[in-house]
């Protein structure tokens, strides 16, 4: 006859793990791109049986003084304390908390593998210097602090994810960005639900919200995923990428963006924004727009002091049929100029010149 099937606690089993001064970089099997030393302590308990996940749970603490990243001479002390405690299918992560410098990151759940339902789980993130977590991680350049939270629930493979991230005093490169409010939500295979998104520094504003469409009806993910986008500008300071480039400019004006990612559909109207270039302030207003590879300027007017010039045209820069950016792209394009003031443009100059003048053809 057959043996008699065990318990769930037919037997009980204890494992205890201690390490130290351990080096991530030398075991060739983690790969990790970080120097230092780090100390281990794990241990496993519970009670199983034939058939079963049984009970148990498991508690490992990791820690580490002196993690140095890939580019980086600064060490960044870190820790991990873990525990995971399960009882048959349910599993419940609590007390969860990494740590790198003055930046953490907290996980809690409760999975249902059995009914495959994610009961309910949250990861939180803190970083106080985000340039603590960047260095390790070879980005440099990160600063400010910042919050992010992930809430999920629902089906395994397919859970409702609600996800916020607020940043404060955000720089890159010493670049201020200022303060960044993102949120976000999306269920099952739904498309992403961009509900709010912000961008501000000292009276500067960039807002926007919409929608990204990641999967097909067929729940796969899309070879071209479908986006729906409006974004809008309220006397934003635009960041200077490149010195090289010294204009600095305050934008107010709004622009959408739809349609599939790699040949979206856009629409542009830029009302009374300043640009300040060569010691020369310019006001700047355009109404434009992009579709299948071909750039309108609707009417674009740059003016400064009593010099005003205005333009339209549009630009072919793709081709629309298969989508290849043009080497010579087709322009056609007219500028008007009923009256510029040559001292407008430099102090040594005096009089007025009107132009009108028409583009036509490669460029």
């Amino acid at each position: 006859s057959d043996p008699p099937a065990l318990s769930s606690d037919a037997f009980s089993y204890q494992l205890d793990i201690r390490g130290e001064r351990i080096r991530p970089a030398s075991v060739g099997i983690l790969a990790l791109p970080w120097a230092g030393e780090l100390g281990l302590a794990l241990q496993v308990t519970g009670k199983g049986g034939q058939g079963r996940w049984g009970s148990g749970k498991m508690v490992s603490d990791v820690r580490t003084p002196d993690v140095l990243g890939r580019g980086t001479n600064e060490p960044t002390p870190g820790s991990l304390h873990a525990e995971l405690q399960w009882q048959g299918k349910t599993v419940e992560v609590a007390q969860t908390r990494l740590q790198m410098g003055t930046s953490t990151v907290e996980v809690s759940g409760r999975i249902d593998f059995e009914a495959g339902e994610i009961e309910t789980a949250r990861i939180l993130a803190r970083a106080e210097d985000l340039g603590t977590i960047g260095r390790p991680l070879g980005v440099p350049g990160l600063g400010g602090a910042a919050t992010a939270r992930i809430d999920c629930h629902g089906p395994l493979l397919q859970p409702t994810l609600d996800v916020l991230l607020e940043a404060e005093t955000l720089a890159i490169d010493q670049r201020p960005f200022g303060r960044l409010l993102a949120r976000a939500q999306s269920d099952a295979l739904g498309p992403i639900r961009i509900t709010q998104m912000l961008l501000e520094s000292n009276g500067s504003r960039l807002s926007g919200s919409g929608t990204v469409v990641l999967f097909d009806a067929d729940g796969k993910m899309a070879t071209d995923p479908e986006l729906n986008l409006a974004i809008a500008a309220e006397a934003f300071e635009l960041p200077q990428l490149d010195d090289r480039f010294p204009i600095h400019a305050r934008i107010n004006g709004r622009m959408t963006v739809g349609g599939l990612l790699r040949d979206p559909e856009a629409a542009l109207e830029l009302d009374e924004s300043h640009l300040h270039w060569n010691g020369r302030d310019v006001l700047a207003q355009a109404t434009a727009g992009w579709q299948r590879g071909r750039l309108t300027v609707h009417r674009l007017r740059l003016s400064s002091s009593a010099s005003a010039i205005e333009a339209q045209g549009t630009a072919v820069l793709r081709d629309p049929e298969n989508g290849q950016w043009l080497a010579s792209p087709a322009v056609e394009a007219n500028l008007d100029a009923p009256a510029l003031h040559l001292g407008d443009l430099h102090p040594t100059i005096e009089g007025i010149v009107a132009a009108h003048v028409r583009l036509s053809g490669p460029v």
